[in-house]
């Protein structure tokens, strides 16, 4: 998870403060996907 900043970066502290309340700033990064829409992504080049 992550909280950008207005600038698009993210920062520990920014998230911090996010988790401390009810925030809609927060999003979830995810990478090293193996499977996306019932497709199996291991076997793909990594681009």
């Amino acid at each position: 998870m992550v909280a950008p900043a207005a600038d698009g970066t993210t920062d520990f502290s920014l998230l911090q403060n996010e988790l401390r309340r009810k925030s809609t700033r927060i999003v979830m990064v995810a990478f090293d996907l193996i499977y996306l829409n019932g497709q199996d992504l291991r076997k793909l080049p990594l681009i």
